[in-house]
């Protein structure tokens, strides 16, 4: 798991002796913007108001408020 994530540039590390000490590329704010950006392309076709309306009608907002 860890070469994984290390060969898709979110991890580096460092060689001491036998062991390796790993240490972040990516920020976690990056991250979460990234992976937000990603379900919104996939699951909303890339459209912010899309995603909005989709969570306001399963929560039952209104303009008013919650119902």
């Amino acid at each position: 798991m860890v070469r994984i994530l290390e060969d898709k540039g979110f991890l580096a590390h460092e060689t001491f002796g036998n062991t390796f000490q790993y240490y972040p590329l990516v920020s976690k704010e990056s991250y979460q913007n990234q992976a937000f950006d990603d379900i919104v392309r996939k699951y909303f076709n890339n459209s912010y108001p899309r995603m909005l309306a989709y969570f306001a009608k399963e929560q039952k907002i209104s303009a008013g408020g919650v119902k």
